[in-house]
């Protein structure tokens, strides 16, 4: 983002209201002529009170595009979709006004809130712990708090491994995602408790991938990312060779690039939600054609029926880690 002299800058009051996935960004721009000619928005972002290098956008507003030679003062008030940046950090919150131009993104000006902000998102409660078993990466998985009001209750969770291709700061990313958990939704004030999850080693990525445990919520502008860990003990470098290298790099799933403001796209591992199976209502038929289930197996999952969770599948006898991870990847309650 390049800086300009600036035909349009603040005047005036300012202000933002966070209103759960919407934030009201209000503020008054002067204008000098000529005036901008490119179109204009209101950015909100957000920079780490404890390392101002780290910043993530927060919502963005386009802004009418005053009449050519216009001068004066211009209120500008609106709702602008609201993605946080996740774990628990403090954050300083500043607003800008940009203009769109052929050559890049110009800054006109800035304001910022001098208050530290600490969001209240759903979290890990402690430590993520993991070890190689086999062919498989066992996790011992925290549990999950929601510091929201009593009552609030969150957006469905998910806690799921992800192979990054670099340290993850918080707001959208690139990446594969290995396996995950769904969790359903946890009122405000409520703890989760811990719990385990066994994945297969991600044998067809090749290169360099920073191994990372997200704890994502669904909300009105998709999966967003709430609290996240790197995991613990099992770095790239340490992995048995073959499991993240041993296999040329076109053979590795398509990273995936998750938008901090959009519904993330399935990758070849993760069917789309229309593809999966109900394990609540699927035929013993259709549960039997599921890769590694077969007829026994399908029975007594019907038979264990009505399900909460998918984790719930654990108590069915013949399901351990490694088959309900699959089954995890194939089907939605």
């Amino acid at each position: 983002m390049t800086h300009a002299p600036t035909p349009i800058c603040f005047a005036g009051q300012q202000s933002y209201a966070l209103q759960e996935d919407q934030v009201l960004l209000q503020a008054e721009l002067a204008l000098t002529p000529p005036g901008p000619c490119a179109p204009l928005a209101l950015q909100l972002w957000a920079a780490r009170a404890d390392d101002a290098a780290v910043t993530i956008k927060l919502a963005e507003l386009p802004v009418p595009l005053p009449q050519h030679g216009a001068t004066g003062l211009i209120p500008v008030q609106g709702y602008a979709p609201l993605a946080l940046p996740a774990g628990r950090f403090s954050w300083l919150l500043s607003l800008a006004v940009v203009e769109s131009t052929v050559t890049g993104v110009v800054e006109h000006d800035r304001i910022r809130f001098p208050i530290p902000t600490l969001f209240d998102l759903p979290q890990l409660t402690g430590p993520v712990q993991a070890e190689l078993v086999g062919d498989d990466i066992r996790l011992m998985l925290p549990g999950v708090f929601n510091p929201r009001a009593a009552g609030s209750l969150s957006g469905s969770l998910t806690v799921g491994l992800w192979a990054l291709p670099q340290p993850y700061l918080g707001g959208a990313f690139t990446g594969v995602l290995l396996g995950q958990q769904d969790l359903g939704q946890l009122a405000g004030q409520t703890t989760l408790e811990p719990g385990e999850m066994a994945l297969p080693l991600p044998l067809s990525l090749a290169g360099d991938w920073v191994l990372t445990l997200m704890l994502r919520e669904w909300t009105g502008g998709g999966y967003l990312t709430r609290d996240y860990q790197g995991l613990p003990g099992i770095p790239a470098a340490a992995m048995p060779v073959e499991s993240l290298t041993g296999l040329p790099a076109p053979t590795a799933p398509a990273p995936v690039t998750v938008s901090a403001t959009a519904p993330e796209p399935a990758t070849a591992d993760t069917p789309a939600a229309e593809d999966m199976i109900s394990v609540n209502t699927a035929s013993v038929e259709t549960l039997a054609a599921l890769k590694g289930v077969g007829a026994k197996l399908a029975t007594a999952i019907a038979a264990g029926r009505p399900y909460a969770t998918l984790a719930d599948l654990r108590r069915v006898k013949g399901v351990g880690e490694k088959v309900l991870a699959r089954l995890q990847a194939a089907l939605k309650l």
